[in-house]
């Protein structure tokens, strides 16, 4: 009986998986810097592709965040003029909140320079790299500034590949909701003669862009799977060791302990064997 309790007593130890000890690992760290501008013009309310252009970015954002390990992920906010969300981080979750505080209004300035944010982006990346560096764009392509082409020679020539992600129908376009602060649609943009504005996915300077980097182009779709191929793509460049981190294991020890419960078994049955002899 006493061999059965010790058995049962060590081999609750094992259950509880004690660890004894450890072991320290280093781990590199490779990645890319990635540096993602979404757009913030009123032009991003269409629903030309559900729920909108803007949410649909929000979520293309999120869902390319997710796929990442080890790349260095910052944020960017354009419309007429751009800043930095957030620098560039391995805090993924951090990211997401900040993208979530984004919508449009945040920049006061309206209308898309596509100029300033590459040269706000610019500012991000390290300086001192002269490649592993992205730039991704979610945007409607509706640049209402000059010289985003010959910005965009200026980023290639500073290591900075270019990706893009259009939203929007190039063809039908959609009007442009005016929404209150409480989030209630109150109608639509109209211009100076009061016909409706439609905006339309200018997906030539998107192409215009990426073509001149060396990037890729990617039409926004319901599925999302755009994010899949950029992911792809992404996967498949050039990665720079950051940095070296170092880890601490644990050692698991509950094989001793079993080990303990199953001699403590086998001499409990071998007693009960002598007792009915």
């Amino acid at each position: 009986m006493l061999f059965l309790l010790l058995a049962y007593l060590f081999l609750s130890f094992a259950l509880a998986q004690p660890q004894i000890g450890t072991t320290k690992q280093t781990i590199k760290l490779r990645g890319s810097d990635l540096v993602v501008a979404i757009d913030l013009s009123t032009s991003m309310l269409a629903e030309d592709i559900k729920p909108n252009r803007l949410l649909k970015a929000k979520n293309g954002i999120s869902q390319l965040v997710g796929k990442l390990n080890g790349d260095r992920v910052g944020l960017i906010a354009f419309a007429g003029s751009s800043f930095v969300q957030c620098p560039l981080t391995t805090d993924y979750e951090a990211l997401r909140t900040f993208l979530l505080a984004l919508d449009v209004g945040t920049i006061s300035q309206g209308g898309t320079e596509f100029r300033d944010a590459m040269e706000t982006a610019m500012g991000v990346f390290d300086q001192d790299e002269e490649k592993y560096k992205v730039l991704i764009f979610f945007s409607d392509g509706e640049d209402h500034g000059r010289e985003a082409i010959e910005t965009a020679k200026v980023a290639r020539d500073q290591g900075v590949r270019i990706f893009c992600i259009g939203l929007g129908s190039a063809e039908n376009g959609a009007p442009i909701p005016i929404v209150s602060k409480n989030k209630k649609l109150e109608g639509y943009k109209r211009g100076q003669s009061g016909n409706l504005i439609v905006t339309k996915l200018n997906d030539r300077l998107l192409r215009d862009l990426v073509l001149t980097t060396g990037g890729n182009y990617y039409q926004a779709t319901p599925s999302g799977r755009e994010i899949d191929e950029l992911y792809a793509d992404l996967s498949s460049l050039e990665k720079r060791e950051f940095r070296q981190k170092k880890i601490v294991r644990y050692e698991e020890r509950f094989q001793f302990f079993l080990g303990l419960a199953l001699i403590f078994l086998v001499l409990e049955q071998w007693l009960n064997g002598r007792r009915k002899k």
